[in-house]
């Protein structure tokens, strides 16, 4: 018997940003060093040995997209490296199909290459676009759209291991 290619994505709805779909090949790398705040699906990158939000640099090294973890809320969005409680570590997907958080403008279609926003002072930093006209976009090599899960959240596939 044969199942379509995408069996398992079709059955994928309402996801949030910051999933791996773990029934293609990923991977996950935890960092001990990142920035208070890291945001959860959205691209960040590695800055000084530290994984960090994006945030205007020129020339960043993006490292992949934080994911959540099992033991965080839900509606936690962020790692937090300070506090009562800090998060230990942050685990970010380097290889295969997570979900990230598209612009408000954004009107992806699967295969589009992907551009991330990096601009000065933007409230969309991380986010992902179609648009290389986009304010801060700047194109993700080795990633493409794949298909989205609901308003302002698409899968994308990162093709080869990002750090």
């Amino acid at each position: 018997m044969s199942f379509p290619g995408n069996a398992v994505e079709s059955k994928i709805v309402g996801l949030d940003g910051g999933e791996v779909i773990k029934t293609s090949p990923y991977n996950i790398s935890s960092f001990d060093k990142f920035e208070d705040g890291l945001l959860i699906g959205r691209l960040c990158k590695l800055d000084g040995g530290s994984i960090d939000n994006l945030d205007g640099s020129a020339t960043p090294f993006l490292a992949g997209v934080p994911v959540r973890r099992l033991n965080k809320a839900l509606q936690d969005s962020t790692y937090s490296s300070v506090g009562t409680v800090p998060d230990g570590f942050a685990d970010v997907a380097t290889l295969g199909k997570v979900s990230v958080i598209t612009t408000d403008a954004a009107t992806p279609a699967r295969g589009n290459p992907v551009y991330v926003i990096n601009a000065v002072g933007n409230a969309d930093n991380g986010k992902v676009t179609q648009d290389a006209g986009a304010t801060g976009a700047l194109l993700a090599e080795d990633l493409v759209f794949d298909k989205q899960t609901k308003s302002g959240v698409w899968i994308v596939t990162i093709k080869k291991y990002l750090v």
